[in-house]
């Protein structure tokens, strides 16, 4: 029994020193690349000083514009939420039409928003600034179908 106890403390010991040398290695590791970053950062930033002392004005403006970009990019991405939200909100019209719209143009209905999903997607990713213009055109096209089936195909609730 001690040897055993003794084989598994030799063990965990050499295994802690493995893992104690790996972790250096990582923290070296992570080190020389957050030096190497901060280092070109810096050198670039004092050779632009260095070259004359009227380039801290612009370097204030695109400070500035970079800050405008952030809270642009802030707005956008809230108004994607926002569009997601309300084309889900939407989901519930399309949803609902069975009760109202024949069940064969319900599937369709339904296909039509799932496929909605998919150009939701892709506009939230090129610029979400625009999605919220789909669940007004996804609630835009439901009221006109459910009109039209009403008008020509007699639909009724």
């Amino acid at each position: 029994m001690p040897e055993e106890a003794l084989d598994f403390d030799q063990w965990s010991g050499v295994s802690l020193k493995l893992l104690t040398v790996e972790l250096a290695l990582m923290d070296a590791k992570h080190k020389r690349r957050s030096e190497g970053a901060t280092g070109h950062f810096q050198r670039s930033r004092h050779s632009k000083e260095a070259r004359s002392e009227s380039a801290s004005p612009a370097l204030a403006a695109k400070e500035v514009s970079s800050i405008g970009e952030r809270n642009r990019s802030r707005l956008s991405l809230t108004a994607g939420v926002i569009g997601i939200g309300v084309y889900l909100m939407a989901g519930g019209l399309y949803l609902g039409s069975g009760l109202v719209v024949p069940y064969p143009w319900a599937y369709w209905l339904w296909a039509v928003w799932i496929g909605g999903i998919a150009v939701l997607v892709s506009v939230f990713r090129r610029s979400p600034i625009w999605t919220p213009i789909v669940p007004i055109a996804a609630v835009a096209l439901w009221v006109t179908v459910v009109q039209i089936g009403h008008w020509l195909l007699g639909w009724t609730a």
